[in-house]
This record gives C-alpha cells, sequence and structure tokens, in this order.
C-alpha cells in the first residue's frame, strides 16, 4: 500500500452559495435515489465566479501515513489492511482539522467524515 500526505483545506466549502444543505428539500431527494443533484452559484449569481471565503482559504498537510506492503500473495491488501489503513487516515485527518481550525477561522468547526 503506498503511503500518501494528508491535506485538508478549511474554506472550500465556501468558495460558491449552494442550494444543497444537509436539511433541505434536494438532499432529502438526492439521499433516496443516491445521487447528488445540486444547484450552486458564485458572486453576482454566476456559477463560474467564486466567492471569496470569509476567513481566506487555509490548506493545512498532516503526517503522512505510512507505506507498507501487503502481506497477500497476489499483491493486493487484505480487507484487514485497508481498514487499518482507512482507520489511520481518518486520525489522521481528525488531528490535522483539530489542530488547525481555530488558526485557519473555524475555532467551533467539527470534522464529519461518513
Amino acid at each position: 500500500l503506498c503511503g500518501s500526505m494528508l491535506c485538508y483545506a478549511f474554506g472550500g466549502n465556501d468558495f460558491f452559495h449552494q442550494l444543497l444543505t444537509s436539511d433541505s428539500v434536494l438532499a432529502r431527494v438526492s439521499r433516496k435515489v443516491g445521487a447528488t443533484a445540486t444547484v450552486f452559484w458564485g458572486r453576482w449569481w454566476l456559477p463560474t465566479v467564486p466567492l471569496v471565503p470569509p476567513h481566506g482559504v487555509s490548506i493545512v498537510l498532516g503526517e503522512p501515513l505510512p507505506s507498507m506492503r501487503t502481506a497477500s500473495a497476489d499483491g493486493r491488501p487484505t480487507d484487514e489492511e485497508i481498514d487499518r489503513l482507512h482507520a489511520q487516515y481518518e486520525a489522521g485527518m481528525r488531528a490535522v482539522f483539530d489542530e488547525c481550525k481555530a488558526a485557519a477561522g473555524y475555532p467551533g468547526a467539527t470534522l464529519d467524515i461518513q
């Protein structure tokens, strides 16, 4: 399995206004059909002109995930190896998010990984 750098962009969700929010009718329909459809717009109601987020955009990097070789004979990672790496990824993302959120202007934010 290949190692990778952890990276998070604070403010990325604020480039565009969007009609799809977690409690909207469109969001409920999207969840029901298993496909996302949204309407978004930026500055001057144009879809191609992004907004400038109020806190700007901050890109933070965390510690890279370790590289490792798979133990399987065919060279494919096992489900357990994938689950272990995913757990490490999630823990690393939470750590870098929580460490940097106040400095990025989002002190009360929480990271929701689904």
